[in-house]
């Protein structure tokens, strides 16, 4: 009897490839993780991106948050404010507005670091949370 092995992949390749506990896909180290000489230990940081449109004004307040990628590609989240900064008022009259999402670094390559906004809840309006971007683009924290 053969069993399926359920596959997923993402931006970056293939992120399970085998069964792990409880039937669930086991993840894959990504292949940063196994070249010791680029691999980033992961650590949260603010990666900076920029507001460009309000989608409701109501309470909390929705926009549209844009982020440039490493290829020069852009990336659009929609969430609520509070997601992208703690101060409505520094962009509540004039767009486009720096912001920042949190998120954490997960690997490198090639001079770019590799980011997720999964462990915060955020997504592109793709689905895709993983990006690769400049080391400029965020702030890390040392607290």
């Amino acid at each position: 009897m053969s069993l399926s092995v359920p596959v997923s992949t993402s931006l970056f390749g293939i992120v399970a490839a085998e069964v792990g506990h409880g039937g669930r896909p086991a993840p894959l180290p990504s292949p940063q993780a196994t070249r010791h000489d680029r691999f980033v230990t992961p650590e949260e940081a603010h990666l900076h991106c920029e507001a460009v449109s309000w989608i409701s004004h109501e309470f909390p307040g929705w926009v549209r948050v844009r982020l440039v990628d490493v290829n020069n590609t852009s990336w659009y989240f929609v969430d609520k404010v509070p997601v992208f900064t703690a101060d409505r008022s520094r962009f509540e009259a004039r767009l486009p507005a720096p912001v920042h999402i949190l998120c954490r670094i997960v690997g490198g390559d090639d001079g770019a670091l590799v980011v997720s906004t999964a462990p915060h809840g955020v997504e592109a309006e793709d689905g895709q949370c993983l990006f690769r971007v400049h080391p400029g683009q965020l702030y890390r924290h040392t607290d």
